[in-house]
């Protein structure tokens, strides 16, 4: 890495080297350099620590989108873990981790198997979000609303969760839009993007849910 003053940014290409140069000992030429550098490269530093200095693993935008993906998939089904777990409904879906491993697995790796060098993180991805999308849900989701709720209540349960989904889908690229539209770069950037980002979420959901806000705060002051 070329370390002189006055000097600009070193390529994308040594994004690696940059970030393992930040902690060596003897920077070339100055400490304001090395600061420099420091600054700009910071935000790849969880990202160098997670692929085990190797940022290349993550090489288009289709791997976070599949994190963030895997995520709201998994959590919506924690309300209905909640109340299986309550109403002790073990045994009626006790096959079901065993049918979604083996989903899994082979969607994982007929993936790995087909895919790109650069896209075999995805296909990984892909296949834990399969499992959960069209195993692991729909059994529970059979298993309580026959055992515990009715059919009715289930109808407006998958409902309510379409259409959460699809909030979720807007929140999601309209937070990708206002970060966009920030141009800014190192950890400046990266904190006004999030700062960006979440201020159109949190008035986008203050806009559409204002009369159930209104409610809670008056149901606080009446406390």
């Amino acid at each position: 890495v070329v370390c002189s003053e006055g000097s600009g940014p070193a390529p994308v290409s040594q994004q690696t080297v940059e970030t393992s140069a930040i902690f060596a000992p003897g920077c070339a030429a100055s400490r304001k350099c090395r600061r420099k550098n420091a600054w700009e490269v910071l935000p790849l530093v969880p990202v160098t620590v997670w692929t085990r200095k190797d940022p290349t693993l993550i090489r288009h935008a289709l791997t976070p989108l599949l994190m963030v993906m895997y995520f709201f998939v998994n959590q919506s089904r924690q309300t209905l873990l909640t109340f299986k777990m309550a109403a002790a409904l073990w045994k009626d879906d006790r096959m079901k981790p065993l049918v979604a491993g083996a989903v899994n697995l082979a969607v994982s790796v007929g993936l790995v198997l087909w895919l790109p060098k650069g896209w075999k993180l995805d296909g990984v991805i892909f296949g834990t979000i399969v499992s959960v999308l069209f195993i692991q849900i729909p059994w529970e989701t059979h298993v309580l609303f026959t055992k515990y709720f009715t059919k009715e209540q289930k109808g407006r349960y998958l409902m309510e969760q379409f259409s959460f989904a699809g909030l979720a889908a807007w929140l999601c690229f309209g937070a990708w839009l206002a970060a966009f539209a920030v141009m800014a770069d190192g950890v400046m950037g990266v904190l006004v993007k999030t700062a960006t980002s979440a201020c159109a979420a949190t008035a986008t959901l203050l806009l559409l849910f204002r009369k159930d806000c209104l409610d809670l705060i008056k149901s606080v002051k009446g406390r």
